[in-house]
């Protein structure tokens, strides 16, 4: 008796314990917050968490490029890091920024994500059936670069933006990142 009393407590203790796990805030489900070059980022799809997963013959399920282009006597800087998810086909989600022709990234600098244009960021995102959405005039957000170490490769921020898709507003918030980056 007693042994099926203490089976039947602990079976209730472990569900406790899931139905915990299965509750957790999003947020916390994100990477922390650093600056110190941890090759972490995420943020929330419509308030769900978004982290980088899987990789291999996919390819890399996040990077960083800042290169500076030159091209006929024009000169610009161009900026990209991105996450993508590939651990389910239905879910093969890619978020993607690309700062364009710029000067130079600067520290502490919030961006404009818009459309194309010199200097402003655009985001982007890829769905499962790698359909292409992207900021708007109207649907916009910001890019804020957090840490910039050249010399080590580094660079963190913060984003958010939100797209359309198919006449459905997509908010992603809460966006983090902290990468090395490639030149």
């Amino acid at each position: 008796m007693k042994t099926i009393l203490y089976t039947l407590l602990s079976l209730l203790l472990i569900s406790c314990g899931d139905d915990d796990n299965n509750n957790a805030d999003p947020i916390d489900q994100l990477p922390p917050l650093t600056n110190t070059g941890e090759n972490t980022f995420g943020c929330l799809i419509d308030g769900r968490a978004f982290t980088p997963q899987g990789g291999g013959l996919g390819g890399p399920s996040r990077g960083a490029s800042y290169q500076f282009i030159y091209n006929d006597g024009d000169s610009y800087y161009n900026f990209q890091v991105f996450g993508t998810r590939f651990s389910d086909p239905t879910e093969n989600i890619t978020i993607n920024l690309n700062l364009q022709n710029f000067n130079a990234l600067q520290e502490g600098v919030i961006y404009p994500i818009s459309v194309y244009e010199d200097g402003t960021a655009v985001g982007l995102y890829f769905d499962s059936n790698a359909n292409r959405y992207e900021t708007t005039h109207t649907h916009t957000g910001t890019l804020t670069i957090t840490h910039y170490d050249y010399d080590n490769r580094i660079i963190s921020g913060t984003f958010e933006f939100e797209v359309e898709v198919e006449g459905e507003i997509v908010k992603i918030t809460d966006g983090r990142f902290d990468m090395d980056f490639t030149i």
